[in-house]
């Protein structure tokens, strides 16, 4: 005997939100997150953002400024797959 069709299908729903999340994290418009990546770095409108990489836990900037080495910011959401995003320099 196998599970009850009510968990089967409650495991499948589950298993599409979570993934549609995960899809909205790294396809989605993230212009705010970015925004929020240029304060953290502390990089006026000179710094030239050189390389952007997302999954679905983590969101990765790297600018250039002038005159400076490369800014590294990680942005991630407050729960995973949910929640205000917050940003930070990477050490």
């Amino acid at each position: 005997m196998g599970m009850p069709k009510v968990i089967k299908n409650s495991i499948s729903l589950l298993a599409i939100a979570v993934t549609v999340l995960a899809a909205l994290n790294v396809y989605g418009d993230f212009s705010e997150v970015e925004a929020m990546a240029r304060t953290a770095a502390q990089a006026d409108r000179e710094a030239f953002l050189s390389q952007v990489s997302r999954n679905p836990l983590s969101q990765e900037y790297v600018f250039v400024v002038r005159g400076r080495n490369t800014i590294t910011v990680t942005c991630a959401r407050s729960a995973i797959l949910l929640g205000e995003y917050s940003c930070k320099l990477r050490e």
